[in-house]
């Protein structure tokens, strides 16, 4: 990951670029463009890459007329051949912030950075669009100021966050390196059965029955979190007929009912719509 160079004038050209390689050296991939900006300088970060080959990148830019940078947290996945991009940007008053990546897996990402006597992250939950703020430190004020702190790491270990950071509150010592370790408490790294990444864990939809159909025709379907539903009947022209059910659903078990009645013989469509699209065919024959 690097910041583009205009060799003739040894100036930032505002692209921010990546690229892939194995563990042999050699690129696996074309060169990615990741942020281009016309009116701020933007920095090298850090990315990282979790076992399904998703992509997490970190980097800093200039902000204009303003003191401090904008701290940038872009995630890129794939998700039946289409990208899906999740970009979220956060204003820090701090020009020497550091970002650090701590984890990534299971589209969630958890990134820190330092802001004068704090080390703050965020934990951001892809599965569920859910974003928690985390101070992981407060410096008290004496031992550090704007030009005391130099670096800090931190890892995850099962539930537990280990935060190491270098101090020189004795200059005329040298530095100190101080470590401590915290419980999670907010959020974890497992797999998320409710993730949109996983719609046919989320909902399970039954074929229409009885077909053919009399009278009554019914869907069973079944979700296991909120989402919005709807419910439409179409005839052989594609043509709406009917909506069965069109709102807000909360999880559980739902069996939604159409009467046939005035409805013609012959070949109709139902659809469902909630994470997914699940179209099947029904006739009535009376």
């Amino acid at each position: 990951m690097w910041s583009d160079i205009d060799t003739m004038s040894s100036q930032p050209t505002n692209a921010l670029k990546a690229m892939l390689f194995n563990d042999k050296g050699f690129s696996i991939s074309d060169t990615l463009y990741i942020q281009k900006m016309n009116d701020m300088n933007l920095y090298p970060g850090s990315c990282n890459v979790d076992d399904d080959n998703n992509l997490l990148f970190v980097w800093s830019s200039s902000l204009t007329n303003v003191v401090g940078v904008k701290l940038n947290i872009q995630r890129r996945y794939l998700v039946d051949k289409k990208a899906l991009v999740y970009t979220n940007s956060y204003n820090v008053d701090f020009n020497n912030s550091q970002m650090n990546i701590i984890n990534f897996e299971n589209h969630k990402a958890f990134v820190s950075w330092n802001s004068y006597s704090y080390i703050n992250s965020i934990y951001l939950d892809d599965n569920t669009h859910s974003y928690i703020p985390v101070r992981l430190h407060t410096f008290l004020p004496y031992m550090i100021g704007a030009s005391d702190y130099y670096q800090f790491s931190a890892d995850i270990f099962g539930d537990k966050l280990s935060l190491c950071y270098v101090n020189n509150i004795n200059p005329d010592k040298g530095f100190d390196i101080w470590a401590n370790t915290q419980q999670i408490n907010l959020f974890d790294f497992n797999t998320n059965p409710y993730s949109i990444f996983n719609p046919d864990i989320i909902e399970n939809v039954s074929a229409p029955f009885p077909n053919p159909v009399g009278s009554n025709v019914n869907i069973n379907y079944q979700i296991n979190r909120e989402i919005k539903v709807k419910i439409a009947v179409y005839n052989i022209l594609g043509q709406q007929i009917s909506v069965i059910q069109d709102g807000m659903k909360e999880p559980g078990e739902y069996n939604a009912i159409l009467n046939t009645k005035g409805l013609p013989s012959g070949i109709y469509f139902i659809n469902y719509r909630g994470i997914k699209s699940y179209t099947q065919k029904f006739i009535i024959a009376k």
